[in-house]
């Protein structure tokens, strides 16, 4: 039937009701060209019950008239106005699935219709902007007038916090002559602000609007729909708006680790990290940032300074080795999460023994090995139950070493029997086993563990040349009591003077060798001497002695007269 239809007398954005609920058609024509030529616009849908109920299409549909057009080669003066560019003879046409403007349907993914006149004269009116099919349709008319359309797309502008934000669409002047348009952002949340552009734009012509969007801290993420704006700067009435979504999201940080990597375990490891914005560098101050390296924490985490940083402090508990130092920032409601990993070396922290165990015994009784742990004083202790402690115990006489371990104790002690020496001066060290994973140290020298057979006796009355080529003499007589306590005397002459001396403090006798320790005086002071002798049976190979007293040591010497003589038990 006949309708009366909506003459667009001003651009602008219509909001194009279903047809067979409002009735609505739309007229577009040009003055210039008269009124039989114009465009119907009309919204329409397949409704069961109405005049559309067969409908082959749903969207805008638009025709072209030309009321004086009748008879060949236009039968009739209603064209359909198809978005593929192809003119429907509604005399004859019976519709198709890509007959109506639907933006939303693949088929017709056109936006625009902007064609001729019947007479292919141009018809300077236009459809613009078309939206998709629904209960109301929304699209731009452009007739002749003044007008500017803003139509950003369905692509969403993602917008960061706390920094202006480039928000661009796409803009057209659809007046006859040139203008200038202001261009911004409305419908803004509290909070937020939007830096207007403005430019000029010729007739017809199109481009690019750019307007500055700024979000405060803390807003929430995700999309918000605004309104993009134009407005000619010459005429505040020739305006027009558009939806468009841009999407908040958090800023960016780096987080860079800037503490130790590497300490002893007991101590503490001093850890730190800066955080900055990562678009403009700048340091984030407040922020708690978290430490972890290997199995162990910050607690509570420290929060960034001024210039961004954060610094605790761990101390080790774990074992030597390789672990990861790793930084985090959790991120807040303006930040988006960041962290940092790096390698961290622990080493072994480091103490020292002192020995306290056995030094003199008789064959027979068993060694006592004993010695105290201290941790190098750097004011965070460790845990000393962790160490172990190996006695290395070394030969003098004899060619078997012997290893014992012990357990230390929290105090730093340990001890342990030694079973199975034999007569021998005993050379002890302690040191960690390199396979403890806390603590490494040894002691500072050896200490000797003398074992001596009760048994021992040795004698003789010799001479010879000692290291100097200088003349040196020995006469002695050694041998232990029943209690057993050694006994005898020595006489001792050598370039540096007499000494002499009686009771020894111990003898060892291996074999045919022996080695005697003994006190006494040196040109009448006070002198340590020590005396290895060897009964090498003579006169295969001469006996040999060597004397050492305070800097004095003759080396070894061969007895050019006199004898030496072993008394095995």
């Amino acid at each position: 039937g006949w309708v009366t239809p909506t003459v667009v007398a001003k651009d602008g954005f219509y909001d194009v009701g279903r047809w067979d609920a409002t009735g609505q058609t739309y007229l577009l024509y040009d003055p210039d060209k008269g009124t039989n030529d114009y465009f119907l616009v009309e919204n329409r849908t397949k409704t069961a019950g109405t005049y559309d109920k067969d409908a082959s299409d749903r969207g805008l549909v638009i025709w072209r008239v030309g009321d004086t057009l009748f008879g060949p080669p236009i039968p009739n003066p209603y064209q359909l106005m198809r978005p593929n560019q192809m003119a429907a003879d509604t005399t004859q046409y019976d519709g198709g699935p890509d007959d109506a403007w639907d933006p939303s349907d693949t088929r017709t993914p056109q936006r625009t219709m902007s064609r001729p006149w019947s007479d292919g004269t141009a018809s300077n009116v236009a459809v613009r902007a078309i939206g998709s099919s629904g209960n109301s349709v929304r699209a731009y008319f452009d007739v002749r007038g003044p007008g500017v359309l803003v139509d950003p797309t369905s692509a969403v502008t993602d917008v960061t916090m706390l920094q202006a934000n480039p928000v661009s669409f796409p803009v057209m002047n659809t007046g006859e002559t040139t203008d200038t348009f202001s261009f911004t952002l409305a419908d803004l949340p509290s909070g937020w602000t939007a830096a207007a552009s403005t430019q000029s734009i010729g007739a017809g012509g199109a481009g690019t609007a750019t307007v500055q969007l700024t979000v405060p801290a803390d807003t929430p993420t995700r999309s918000y729909t605004l309104k993009a704006r134009g407005t000619s700067t010459t005429d505040s009435t020739v305006t027009s708006s558009s939806p468009i979504t841009v999407r908040v999201v958090k800023r960016s940080t780096t987080l860079a680790y800037s503490g130790s990597t590497t300490a002893d375990y007991s101590d503490p490891a001093s850890v730190s990290a800066v955080l900055t914005d990562a678009a403009t560098g700048l340091p984030i101050a407040g922020k708690a940032i978290h430490f972890s390296l290997g199995t162990q924490s910050t607690s509570p985490d420290p929060a960034t300074d001024g210039d961004g940083r954060a610094s605790g402090s761990i101390t080790i508990t774990q074992a030597s080795g390789t672990v990861s130092v790793d930084s985090s920032f959790a991120g807040d409601g303006t930040y988006l999460p960041s962290s940092d990993s790096d390698s961290f070396t622990i080493t072994k922290e480091t103490l020292s023994f002192s020995y306290s165990g056995s030094t003199l015994l008789a064959l027979g009784a068993t060694p006592i090995l004993a010695s105290t742990a201290t941790e190098q004083p750097d004011g965070s202790p460790g845990d000393l139950s962790l160490a172990v402690a190996a006695f290395a115990l070394t030969p003098t006489l004899t060619s078997l070493p012997f290893t014992y371990t012990a357990a230390v104790d929290a105090s730093g002690a340990s001890t342990t029997s030694a079973t199975g020496l034999s007569v021998d001066i005993w050379s002890v060290t302690i040191a960690v086993p390199a396979s403890n994973a806390y603590w490494q140290g040894a002691t500072a020298g050896s200490t000797e563990l003398v074992l001596f057979d009760p048994a021992a006796m040795f004698t003789g009355d010799a001479a010879g040349k000692d290291a100097t080529n200088r003349s040196i003499s020995i006469a002695f007589d050694y041998r232990y009591d029943k209690t057993p306590r050694p006994r005898g005397s020595i006489a001792l002459r050598f370039s540096g003077g007499t000494f002499t001396a009686k009771n020894p403090t111990w003898i060892v006798q291996v074999g045919t060798t022996a080695i005697v320790q003994t006190t006494g005086s040196l040109n009448g002071a006070a002198a340590t001497l020590r005396l290895r002798v060897d009964d090498n049976a003579e006169p295969a190979r001469p006996d040999t002695f060597r004397a050492q007293i305070g800097a004095y040591d003759s080396g070894t010497v061969s007895v050019t007269s006199g004898n030496l003589q072993s008394h095995p038990a």
